[in-house]
């Protein structure tokens, strides 16, 4: 768990150095107390770490100021973006971190870098997170930003609106196939999605599973066809 949480908060590495230093700086300053906070995590015993989690763990908004001023020092420029884009990523504000994607959409929605950011807007399913990803969709030409978006958008209109969803997968697989997405092509991720949407989508016929019961009684699902059925998946780690 701790692993997961490290690496949702890791940013943009910023492209220019030169121009970033101060964006850079911040980053490190809170990495710096991540990475020390963890080592003493390690070193406390089990029964205390819950409290140690509570109260000593570093929070990236104590560092969002910090961001916010970068951003405000370099409008419309490199900086103003990646000051940004770690904000919208590790805000725990919806206010802030709504202000800072409207910046982000206003003054660099055509920008190749912004790519990382698109991952985050399908947690935030919200007016601003969408009008984000449909400026990003008008504005941005490199393809790889382009299909990102796209496939963004139609997770976030699965359930709201099915009929663009599907559309704007079809266009997925039709234009961006070859997109790197998470270490899998957009093509692979699609041709599971569309797979779910097919089958496994409320009101569809179940697929039949078969299995044993805490008795060690062998059914399959189709048994219990026209029942009202509770499925209770699990795991243990």
């Amino acid at each position: 768990m701790i692993s997961i949480v490290m690496g949702a908060l890791l940013c943009v590495a910023p492209e220019d150095p030169a121009t970033l230093a101060s964006v850079d700086t911040v980053k490190q300053e809170f990495e710096a107390a991540q990475a020390a906070f963890f080592e003493k995590y390690s070193q406390t015993p089990e029964g205390e770490r819950e409290a140690l989690l509570r109260t000593e763990r570093p929070s990236p908004d104590d560092y969002v100021d910090q961001m916010l001023d970068i951003a405000d020092e370099h409008e419309g420029e490199a900086a103003e973006r990646d000051a940004l884009i770690w904000v919208i990523q590790n805000s725990r504000s919806a206010e802030t971190r709504n202000r800072s994607i409207n910046i982000l959409a206003d003054g660099h929605a055509a920008d190749a870098a912004i790519e990382p950011v698109l991952y985050a807007m399908p947690f935030y399913p919200d007016p601003t997170s969408m009008r984000f990803i449909r400026t990003v969709l008008d504005e941005n030409s490199h393809p790889n930003v382009k299909g990102i978006a796209t496939y963004t958008l139609a997770k976030m209109t699965w359930q709201t609106e099915p009929d663009e969803a599907r559309t704007l997968i079809d266009r997925v697989a039709d234009e961006f196939a070859d997109v790197d997405y998470r270490g899998k092509s957009l093509g692979e991720t699609v041709e599971r999605d569309l797979f779910e949407i097919e089958n496994l989508a409320i009101g569809k016929v179940a697929p039949d599973i078969a299995g044993e019961d805490i008795d060690g009684v062998e059914f399959n699902l189709s048994d219990y066809r026209g029942k009202v059925v509770v499925l209770d998946f699990w795991g243990d780690w």
